[in-house]
């Protein structure tokens, strides 16, 4: 698991749009797409769900951003040390 993916999966939960994250993260809507569908994998979970409207989190995706915000903090915190 990356935590690049992490941030991008974060982002679109504060966001509600994966191509306002791209823009935020200088990179593709491809791209986004690819890492959220990447960690779905991992985790055996749909985390996000996409419409007309935007992007919105799932009943799992909402819990795993609590574990999601905690390792990225844990992950600054470390490289701040």
């Amino acid at each position: 698991m990356k935590t690049e993916h992490l941030e991008y999966f974060i982002d679109i939960a504060i966001s509600g749009s994966l191509s306002k994250t791209a823009e935020r993260f200088f990179t593709s809507h491809q791209m986004i797409r690819k890492s959220i569908k990447s960690l779905e994998n991992e985790l055996n979970v749909k985390l996000i769900a996409t419409s007309n409207q935007g992007s919105s989190l799932t009943e799992a995706g909402e819990r795993f951003l609590q574990y999601a915000q905690a390792v990225c903090q844990l992950t600054d915190d470390l490289q701040t040390e």
